[in-house]
């Protein structure tokens, strides 16, 4: 026993090292998340379009980020907590800016008062057949960091834009064209589009408001589950999630999504088939922002954490695309992927900020692992 205790005690100072080390970690990451919030309370990010950057002002990645920070609430130290409501009261008075003017309760991707879309390019910004409508993901996010509760006005939105109840999707193959789940976009002027991240944004919020599902949300995640793993083939994934296109993303909001339905088994199936490909691509990338996303997929569904090094420096260097503006999700298949496959039409967005929540974020589930 006394051999024991003397073990202990001859461990605890590197113990208490390594977690002071990790504390300062997340601290400083913290405050890099909070400094990119600008006098605007707004996440600048970067599109670039073939070989030009140009800055953007979306509201995306600010909800993505001020979402994902307030989903980890319970875990938040006092002083974040602090932070972040002062941050989420002044961002919500920047949402008026992204309101649909025809329609007040949802938001778009893009300013609507004055309308701004594609930021730095004057040719597409001015053409109003290539201008967006609302979409989901933006809209379940707003959802989701200001409300707890069911919002049944946006819930029948949803199934109104439901694939086959207006038209059918188009950006798929034939198999998977007249599955009836959720479309990217709320409006008549774009074409259907599944896109196997938005369906598990939208089952996260569904699962966040706590109800149970309905018809349409069911479809949604059997057919999250049915496909997802077909999304390791490059062109597979530019199909079957046209705005994301990395599988190590779309992994990311798979495993994001069924680590929120009730029930989850940490052991059970969907877990074990998820850990075997989280971590054959853990050893297939180096790419640090790739690694860090992989490695917080595992830990969320109850994995060991891999251990990823990384540098803050590296992350406010990288150019790790979580999103991109996929001009050829509008053109049906095979075009869809053609027109995508050309880099001036795939066009990946570049935001600091989301870096350091990612990185953050990966602190915050070490943490919660090494509690257990």
């Amino acid at each position: 026993m006394a051999s024991v205790c003397r073990k202990y005690v001859l461990f605890l100072p590197l113990f208490l090292l390594v977690h002071s080390l990790h504390a300062q970690q997340r601290d400083s990451l913290y405050f890099k998340i909070r400094d990119s919030f600008g006098s605007n309370i707004l996440l600048s990010s970067l599109r670039k379009e073939g070989k030009k950057l140009q800055a953007d002002h979306s509201v995306f990645y600010s909800l993505v980020v001020l979402y994902g920070m307030e989903s980890y609430s319970n875990e938040l130290t006092a002083r974040e907590k602090h932070s972040l409501a002062t941050l989420k009261h002044a961002f919500r008075q920047q949402l008026t800016k992204y309101r649909n003017p025809q329609r007040p309760r949802t938001i778009n991707f893009w300013p609507t008062e004055p309308r701004q879309q594609f930021p730095g390019n004057d040719r597409w910004g001015r053409n109003t057949r290539r201008h967006i409508p609302d979409d989901a993901d933006d809209n379940v996010y707003m959802r989701m960091l200001y409300s707890g509760s069911a919002d049944p006005w946006f819930d029948s939105l949803l199934v109104s834009n439901v694939n086959g109840q207006k038209r059918w999707a188009r950006n798929l193959p034939a198999s998977l064209r007249d599955e009836a789940v959720y479309s990217t976009w709320l409006g008549d002027k774009m074409p259907v589009e599944i896109d196997i991240c938005v369906l598990s944004n939208i089952l996260l919020y569904r699962n966040h408001i706590g109800q149970p599902y309905n018809h349409y949300d069911s479809l949604s995640a059997a057919y999250i589950r049915k496909n997802y793993r077909s999304a390791r083939y490059k062109t597979t994934a530019r199909e079957l999630s046209p705005q994301y296109i990395r599988y190590a993303t779309i992994l990311y909001h798979v495993a994001r999504f069924l680590a929120s339905e009730p029930g989850f088994d940490p052991k059970g199936k969907d877990a074990d088939y998820l850990i075997s490909e989280l971590n054959n691509q853990l050893s297939q990338t180096d790419d640090k922002l790739t690694r860090i996303i992989l490695a917080s997929s595992l830990l969320r569904i109850g994995w060991e954490d891999p251990g990823i090094p990384y540098t803050i420096a590296e992350l406010g260097s990288s150019r790790y695309s979580f999103f991109y503006a996929n001009a050829g999700s509008v053109f049906p298949r095979p075009l869809n992927l053609i027109i995508s496959g050309i880099e001036r039409y795939r066009m990946p967005y570049f935001c600091f900020g989301h870096n350091y929540f990612l990185a953050w974020e990966y602190e915050v589930l070490k943490k919660r692992k090494a509690s257990e």
